[in-house]
């Protein structure tokens, strides 16, 4: 399902028939592995679920400004428009400070934080949809999907 909330230059109307494609982590990126892991190595497939395990299998920091990024498989063929690219962090925090983490977008150059959330003691899954590729500003391209690396940075 999609929903359009009519603002913005893009995706505002009706897009027709699409697709949607769920991309996981495929290994970590050298240098840009900050956060602890929990659970089984590699750390990619800690944190690339199908399903949310809760505390079997989970990164983990305290520190601000850590970033832990990741790359991921290749898109699949045959892919048209790329309308938009989704993150989806699922998180809790397990002490009494305040905590807040951003999506991270990079393509090994480059890398933008996306907007932070407060994280509680439940876990939830914190979603944040970037209609333009928040590197280039442009629309997305399909090139954009091979070169795209994720992860999530803590902020406080």
């Amino acid at each position: 399902m999609y929903a359009n909330d009519t603002t913005g230059p893009d995706n505002n109307d009706y897009m027709g028939d699409v697709r949607i494609f769920v991309d996981r982590p495929a290994a970590t990126v050298a240098g840009a592995s900050q956060w602890a892991l929990s659970g089984p190595s590699p750390k990619a497939v800690a944190v690339g679920d199908t399903t949310q395990d809760g505390d079997a299998t989970y990164i983990s920091s305290n520190t601000a400004g850590q970033v832990d990024l990741y790359t991921l498989a290749a898109p699949p063929s045959g892919l048209g428009t790329v309308k938009a690219v989704q993150t989806n962090l699922v998180a809790r925090k397990d002490d009494g400070i305040i905590r807040q983490i951003a999506p991270v977008l990079g393509n090994g150059a480059t890398t933008n934080v996306g907007a932070s959330v407060s994280i509680g003691n439940n876990y939830v899954d914190y979603l944040q949809s970037f209609d333009r590729n928040p590197i280039t500003g442009a629309a997305w391209s399909v090139g954009d999907l091979s070169t795209l690396q994720v992860g999530v940075k803590e902020i406080v």
